[in-house]
């Protein structure tokens, strides 16, 4: 097995991590929250296990059809 040596390669620290950054937000916003949906999982047929156990036959392993 190899051993490898920290001398072996010249790695260098980036630049930048070190430094911090401040942001000022206005204190009279209000942020603005809304619902958030995947479009394809929200999308009619996909997602959907009644369809999908339509087109492939029974996949769940609680199915009672299922013979695996």
């Amino acid at each position: 097995m190899a051993e490898f040596k920290k001398t072996d390669f010249q790695i260098k620290g980036e630049e930048g991590l070190s430094q911090r950054k401040v942001a000022n937000m206005d204190s009279d916003s209000v942020p603005v929250i809304r619902d958030f949906e995947f479009t394809q999982v929200s999308t009619k047929g996909k997602g959907d296990y009644k369809s999908i156990k339509a087109k492939y036959g029974p996949l769940a392993a609680t199915d009672a059809e299922r013979n695996a």
